[in-house]
């Protein structure tokens, strides 16, 4: 069975990317994209590849252990990019917690980025079109193997990959743990947190048309990561035009405790 570790977006956040979505379905350059289910939206950590069904009792102590030296922290989403022409993303950001009584703007994401603008507003501004999420460093963000400059087709220059960063150290984590419980993926790449939103039905750079419409200021409120969770993902039997994978949450571990949590009471 094909496993990955990820964090899922509350409901609340989530809502706001259908948001922004249904206002990309109708961009022209979109025709050519095929958007993935909202049901099925996450941040993938680790992707620990196909498993034999043994590994789940010690992959799932490991996890718990990652989970247990993980405090935990807060997220945003902001902006977007485009991993070469093929696969549409919005970004992940660290966020301060939400104060009271006011709107926190993500780490790096200055107060004239205010949210509540449509994605046609934002199209001249292109932040998130810059192939990165405002607010994460240009120079210290973890560039994703693949990821290219909008309009290049050529890859983006690595950079340090921002272990300072929560959601970092605990993809890391995740990645240590699958490799010490026999999964047999070993991912290569620095980790860079997104959303994907579409891939590329075929058509060199139709994603990166699409990007300039992403909002480049937050997009949703923050919210607080506690728990990482284990997933199964199939991929179609058939051949139906435009079915993806489907999620299954396995097991839930809780951020610093480690304790499982029921997996039923995933999103997804």
């Amino acid at each position: 069975m094909r496993l990955f570790s990820a964090l899922l977006p509350p409901e609340t956040v989530l809502r706001r990317v259908s948001e922004v979505t249904r206002e990309l379905r109708d961009l022209p350059e979109a025709e050519g994209l095929r958007w993935t289910d909202p049901a099925g939206w996450h941040i993938t950590l680790a992707f620990h590849g196909e498993c034999p069904e043994d590994i789940l009792p010690e992959l799932g102590e490991r996890l718990g252990r990652a989970a247990r030296r993980s405090s935990p922290f807060h997220l945003r989403l902001a902006g977007g990019g485009c991993f070469g022409d093929r696969v549409l993303w919005l970004g992940v950001v660290d966020a301060d917690p939400q104060p009271v009584g006011g709107t926190p703007a993500a780490a790096g994401v200055g107060d004239d980025r205010a949210e509540g603008n449509g994605p046609a507003a934002d199209a001249k501004g292109k932040a998130g079109a810059r192939g990165r999420a405002p607010g994460s460093p240009t120079e210290d963000a973890s560039a994703a193997q693949g990821a290219s400059e909008p309009g290049s087709g050529r890859p983006r220059p690595g950079g340090a990959t921002g272990r300072d960063r929560p959601a970092v150290r605990l993809a890391e984590a995740c990645r240590a743990a699958g490799a010490r419980a026999g999964a047999p993926h070993r991912e290569t790449a620095p980790f860079r947190p997104h959303l994907t939103l579409a891939r590329s039905r075929g058509g060199a750079g139709r994603g990166m048309a699409v990007l300039a419409g992403i909002p480049g200021n937050p997009i949703g409120e923050v919210w607080r990561v506690d728990r990482l969770v284990l997933i199964r993902s199939e991929l179609p039997s058939g051949a139906v035009p435009g079915s993806g994978p489907r999620y299954t949450p396995l097991l839930a571990r809780e951020l610093g405790t480690g304790r499982a949590v029921e997996a039923a009471d995933a999103r997804l």
